[in-house]
């Protein structure tokens, strides 16, 4: 008869700054287990989602997914305005 290995799963939320472009994931468990999913990951979206997969030895996972919710920019400011037929005064 085979064993069927449950799998549990946790779940983290954080906000990082507008800024923010990468965060690095670290995650150490017993030597005898195996971890994926650390390393340095862009941080592109308002979500971005990281999961971390911990594997025993026996066969049994856990999965801790990271949430990094990236603020959203407060940035209301016009860069270049350029007019088809005309100038404006003053200058931007």
């Amino acid at each position: 008869m085979e064993d069927i290995k449950q799998e549990k799963k946790e779940e983290k939320k954080d906000e990082v700054l507008e800024d923010i472009e990468e965060i690095e994931i670290n995650a150490t468990a017993d030597p005898s287990a195996s971890v994926t999913g650390t390393g340095k990951f862009k941080v592109i979206s308002v979500e971005n989602i990281f999961d971390i997969v911990v594997t025993a030895e026996d066969g049994s996972v856990n999965t801790y997914t990271i949430k990094a919710n990236k603020a959203k920019s407060s940035n209301n400011n016009v860069v270049n305005i350029i007019p088809s037929h005309s100038s404006l005064t003053p200058t931007y």
